[in-house]
């Protein structure tokens, strides 16, 4: 008996069922954020990093489809090089995007910390109104994005055709190639895909892993910054959602046999894809069409918290006071965004 997960048995057809369905709905968002592309929502933090996160969606869940019906040189080639290329550009745009947003945190910390050098400020000339202390500048609104939208992209390109020409290395040398497998099972013969080389392919999807870990760290940090719309907590939730799927991907690929082993792929595929989806865009969707009145300049700028302002202007002001009672001179003034 010979062995493999055709298209026309019920669970292909389901699994294309399945892929078609993300691919479309990943479409379907695209469409939405071209038709919102000039309002801040969109633009907050580079709508090309959004559109080339949903062509590496549609990479993934399109390549899922070639994994099944028997194997053949050429699909054993494209589908582990479409799902690690289409991983790597996944990861990498959201990696531009996670490293833009952890530098805003960082520096929405700087104001956190301005204002608390100007409380003690005000503090200490209280205590000593004989000595002028000068009370630190707050970070100023440009300093919030220190990174412009190119290097986000170049970020993204980088990392991607990296991944690319490890892949094409692997095509070159030693490309994957379909086998008959006759020692998992006695009765059966299994058509399956050889990977060629255990070690290129280990390199590859590590690749993968090694930007997964980074974008997952970048978004953490990034999780709590003071906005209306926290794209950081996002990332963070779908790349946890992430790394969930693929580390109950293992042990239930490694215990399977025959066309199931396919099959398990397939859904680790989709579920993470699926989960990407929903957790980066879905937060988007949902503003962009249920509630536009949030898509606004101002309510998108990550800053420190209101009271957190009065409290550098009072201290500031309280500070600027004291010395200039002290001196008879204004000696600082600090301006506020």
């Amino acid at each position: 008996t010979i062995e493999f997960l055709d298209f026309a048995e019920p669970l292909g057809i389901t699994l294309i069922a399945i892929s078609a369905f993300g691919a479309l709905a990943t479409i379907v968002v695209a469409i939405i954020l071209l038709m919102h592309l000039n309002t801040p929502l969109v633009n907050a933090n580079d709508p090309l990093l959004s559109f080339s996160l949903l062509l590496g969606l549609v990479i993934t869940f399109l390549c899922s489809i070639v994994f099944l019906g028997e194997p053949q040189m050429w699909s054993c080639m494209t589908s582990q090089v479409a799902l690690a290329v289409g991983f790597a550009l996944i990861l990498s745009s959201l990696m531009g995007k996670s490293a833009l947003l952890m530098l805003r945190a960082r520096a929405v910390k700087a104001v956190k910390a301005a204002v608390k050098a100007a409380k003690a400020a005000a503090a200490a000339s209280e205590q000593s109104p004989d000595t002028a202390v000068i009370a630190p500048a707050i970070p100023q609104k440009n300093d919030i994005d220190p990174i412009h939208p190119r290097h986000q992209r170049a970020i993204m390109i980088v990392c991607t055709l990296i991944q690319a020409v490890g892949c094409t290395v692997w095509l070159i040398l030693m490309p994957p190639h379909p086998v008959k497998n006759t020692a998992a099972q006695n009765i059966k013969i299994i058509l399956e895909c050889d990977p060629g080389n255990i070690i290129f392919i280990c390199s590859i999807f590590a690749y993968d892993i090694l930007l997964a870990v980074l974008t997952f760290a970048f978004a953490f940090v990034a999780r709590k910054l003071e906005d209306h719309f926290n794209e950081g907590k996002s990332v963070t939730f779908g790349m946890l959602v992430f790394f969930i799927v693929w580390i109950s991907f293992v042990p239930a690929y490694l215990s399977t046999r025959g066309k199931f082993m396919v099959a398990v792929q397939i859904f680790a595929i989709l579920a993470s894809s699926f989960g990407l989806l929903a957790c980066v865009f879905i937060p988007k969707c949902y503003v962009l069409l249920i509630k536009p009145e949030r898509n606004k300049e101002e309510l998108l700028i990550p800053r420190a918290k209101s009271r957190d302002i009065a409290a550098a202007s009072s201290a500031s002001l309280a500070t600027t006071s004291s010395s200039a009672n002290a001196n008879g001179t204004t000696v600082s003034t600090v301006s506020l965004d």
